[in-house]
């Protein structure tokens, strides 16, 4: 484990959450299905504009507000991922993010039952912790992180939730079944 300013200590392995990338599950429930415990850690939601990229790829309205919500999950206490939604605001009104938000905001689509969830499109790269993330997941800067950018998707095609996520690799392994396609004839 290092500690920016402190050292380097030799700590215990920490569990690991695996899962198929094949369905959009949130990490409270991957890590549930393996017995595993999350909280989540410091939460910070921000009201602001959408971005001009917003509004052109999402459909979001240019008058609308945006929630920001950016929050650290924790895993036997240890910070494991950094999590960052941007949602129109009237998709999550008033109160929506109250004292017993888990963390997920995909849990709380589905918990309302609205909007009504189609799909995800995610883009999946390695990147280096950018310095303010890396402070967050307590890491060194540019410490390897896996990041996935994410879209989800409702029943009509528009955007309810742009995502990127931060994952520290030691403590994740996602994996994707692929078919194999028969030989052309």
């Amino acid at each position: 484990t290092r500690r920016q300013g402190v050292g380097t200590f030799v700590s215990s392995q920490p569990q690991v959450i695996e899962a198929g990338l094949e369905q959009l599950v949130s990490i409270q429930r991957l890590a549930a299905r393996q017995g595993l415990q999350t909280s989540m850690g410091e939460l910070r939601v921000l009201r602001r504009q959408p971005t001009h990229a917003e509004i052109a790829e999402g459909g979001w309205p240019g008058s609308g507000q945006v929630l920001q919500i950016e929050r650290v999950i924790l895993s036997e206490g240890r910070p494991v991922a950094f999590l960052v939604d941007c949602v129109p605001q009237e998709l999550l009104p008033g109160d929506s993010l109250g004292e017993d938000f888990s963390g997920s905001v995909l849990d709380l689509f589905l918990q309302r039952g609205q909007p009504a969830l189609d799909y995800s499109r995610t883009d999946i790269s390695a990147v280096g912790a950018p310095p303010e993330i890396a402070r967050r997941l307590r890491l060194q800067s540019d410490e390897v992180l896996l990041s996935m950018r994410a879209s989800l998707y409702d029943v009509q095609g528009g955007v309810v939730d742009r995502s990127h996520s931060y994952f520290l690799p030691e403590t994740f392994r996602f994996h994707v079944v692929r078919r194999i396609e028969p030989p052309m004839p």
